[in-house]
């Protein structure tokens, strides 16, 4: 049975450069979810929870449920953009999945006990 990955995210409500700062000051990561053929998402997530995942290898493989408040989305991360000074997650997009959504992504392959 797979995992599941899950963030408590809240709706942004102020889009744009003020609500992102205001989101930073509160301890939380700005993002968005946009994709199949709905309208783009503005929501925030936690910061420390956001670290905590980003530091698991294949971040961008997995597939994350976004909860909103009742509403339950599937996503995958696509990009993370970091400050250049402190490293820490400054803005995320994902990529919402739908029932027919047929996505490619990279995954890494570690050869254990290959002969060098």
């Amino acid at each position: 049975m797979m995992e599941s990955n899950t963030f408590l995210a809240e709706a942004r409500l102020r889009p744009g450069t003020g609500g992102a700062r205001e989101c930073r000051r509160n301890g939380r990561v700005p993002a968005v979810i946009y994709g199949a053929n709905k309208e783009p998402s503005l929501i925030s997530i936690d910061g420390t929870a956001l670290m905590m995942q980003l530091r698991r290898p294949g971040f961008h493989s997995y597939v994350y449920d976004i909860k909103i408040g009742q509403n339950v989305e599937r996503a995958l991360p696509r990009e993370v953009q970091h400050d250049p000074l402190t490293g820490f997650a400054i803005h995320v997009d994902f990529l919402r999945l739908g029932a027919e959504s047929t996505v490619n992504v990279e995954v890494n392959v570690v050869f254990v006990n290959e002969a060098l």
